[in-house]
């Protein structure tokens, strides 16, 4: 796996699973490694139905994602099949949290913020019910209240993240 630097990181990529509700970060990582034979799960996040956000593979590491994209983003997947079924309430809440929390943390404007359908993949990823636009303007709004030192002090993902800023 290649080295990724924080300045590397110019994109957040935004997933869907497009498989079982039920399944974590374990599961997916199983099957990245077990069926497709990739050294360790694909995503950098995973935010479970339950709103529960998991650790993927490492920040300093180059995900398996997105294809043209790896090198410069980090990857957020949520569980479940978005084609089917809006995100619940928990697992939108954590997905525009995390994403939020990295767009400040590795300064990534929230223009930036895709989908993975938006990288050019043959793909409806993150999924038909999942308006990235909006995506963006909730993400956004959030950023500007991470501009509180105490506000990211206290966020509930910061340990997941490793912090705000490199």
């Amino acid at each position: 796996m290649r080295r990724m630097l924080p300045a590397d990181v110019t994109h957040l990529v935004l997933h869907t699973t497009a498989g079982r509700r039920d399944a974590d970060a374990d599961a997916i990582r199983r099957y990245h490694v077990e069926h497709r034979g990739w050294p360790d799960i694909g995503y950098h996040y995973v935010v479970l139905d339950s709103g529960e956000a998991q650790k993927g593979r490492s920040d300093s590491r180059q995900g398996a994602h997105a294809l043209g994209f790896n090198a410069c983003s980090i990857g957020v997947a949520m569980i479940g099949h978005h084609d089917h079924h809006r995100p619940s309430q928990a697992q939108w809440d954590t997905t525009i949290d995390l994403l939020a929390l990295l767009s400040y943390r590795y300064d990534v404007p929230t223009r930036r913020v895709i989908g993975h359908r938006e990288t050019g993949a043959r793909k409806s990823c993150p999924g038909e019910l999942v308006d990235m636009t909006v995506v963006r303007l909730m993400v956004a709004d959030r950023v500007d209240a991470l501009s509180s030192p105490m506000s990211r002090a206290t966020h509930p993902l910061i340990q997941l993240t490793g912090g705000v800023r490199w």
